[in-house]
């Protein structure tokens, strides 16, 4: 009748056809349900959204920044940011029915080559969805990578990615975090 219920006998619950769906949670390794927004740090401060609600859910945001000056990346490889996998938003699809939303956006420079910025769904070492503009031979430039689509059941995360070359830096916040802050900001109903 339009309504989600349990393929199999839940021990200690309902049997099989008996209990409505409302929703879903994941755990960490210690039994504990994580429900932490994003933080600027050092690095970044991961964001874990382990909560997921059928019937009554809502327009979820955060955002996870780095707060280190500048870092140099010279290899012309997809990796995380700043080689930081707390530059993250891990969260939870009970149904496969909202695309999350996520953006990247972030300074960068080179003087003889180009650099990247992107978003990596569950991986660190490429990008999905569009990659930031490159800098190439100029002072300072600013990127935004984008990404909105079906992430499938279950947990996932998104990843501030980057693709470095000879002495491409990137910036979190270049010394003045009332300036400048990169930001890998999140949004889903959830």
């Amino acid at each position: 009748n339009g309504v989600w219920l349990n393929n199999s006998t839940i021990t200690n619950g309902p049997s099989a056809q008996r209990g409505t769906y409302v929703g879903s949670i994941a755990s960490n390794a210690g039994s504990t349900i994580d429900w932490i927004f994003g933080a600027i740090g050092a690095n970044g401060t991961a964001s874990v959204l382990n909560v997921w609600n059928y019937y009554n859910r809502v327009e979820v945001a955060t955002g996870v920044g780095d707060s280190t000056d500048s870092w140099v990346y010279s290899t012309a490889t997809w990796r995380a940011a700043n080689a930081s996998n707390t530059m993250r938003v891990t969260f939870l699809n009970g149904l496969n029915e909202d695309a999350p939303s996520v953006a990247f956006n972030g300074l960068l420079s080179s003087t003889n080559s180009s650099g990247f910025l992107g978003v990596a769904l569950d991986a660190t070492n490429t990008f999905t969805g569009t990659s930031g503009a490159p800098a190439f031979s100029i002072n300072v430039s600013s990127g935004l990578a984008t990404a909105k689509l079906l992430a499938g059941l279950g947990q996932h995360f998104f990843q501030a990615v980057e693709f470095g070359n000879t002495g491409v830096t990137f910036y979190g916040d270049a010394g003045s975090p009332t300036v400048v802050q990169n930001l890998l900001s999140f949004e889903h109903r959830m």
